[in-house]
């Protein structure tokens, strides 16, 4: 009776982490993507049945400075629509800005600006892990791999009276 008992136990583990890793692999992960491609809209990442996904979470995020030769000038609000490429440290290597080539001038700096800071920006290291249940049902990790990913940004440039307002979000997928 006892290894009978044992052996449905190991059993109904063996199912309910199959279970739980299943609705982790379903699970969207928001504001990441798996490959390095040109600025798309964001989609959540599909994971593989016993795949988990961590990171890909700011930890730096340096705000950009208004332009200050712009200050005086009192421009409307500007909006900048930026993606930007982390590599596998967790480091920004690259930001890509929607319109940059048509920009003028003035745009141009609010551009440089956000570029500027955004270079800065640091992430958690987007991590995935890859588990499988052995013969007897125990879970183990089978693979562990940091991954370079892309997350979209608005910077929004205001004046408010004399003081400069700078604000950046993380866009919606």
């Amino acid at each position: 009776m006892g290894l009978r008992f044992r052996h449905l136990c190991r059993a109904a583990c063996a199912a309910a982490a199959t279970f739980v890793l299943a609705c982790c692999a379903s699970a969207p992960v928001p504001q990441v993507k798996a490959e390095s491609s040109s600025a798309q809209a964001m989609r959540h990442i599909p994971l593989a049945l016993g795949q988990t996904s961590t990171g890909a979470t700011p930890l730096e995020q340096p705000l950009p400075v208004y332009p200050p030769a712009l200050r005086a000038l009192h421009k409307p609000p500007q909006e900048i629509e930026a993606r930007l490429v982390v590599d596998a440290q967790g480091q920004v290597g690259e930001v890509r800005v929607m319109g940059e080539a048509q920009a003028d001038p003035s745009r141009r700096q609010f551009i440089d600006a956000v570029r500027e800071a955004a270079m800065r920006w640091t992430f958690v290291p987007w991590r995935t892990r890859q588990w499988a249940a052995d013969a007897n049902g125990d879970a183990h990790s089978v693979g562990d791999h940091a991954q370079p990913f892309e997350v979209g940004y608005l910077f929004r440039f205001a004046m408010n009276g004399d003081a400069p307002v700078v604000q950046a979000r993380a866009m919606s997928p």
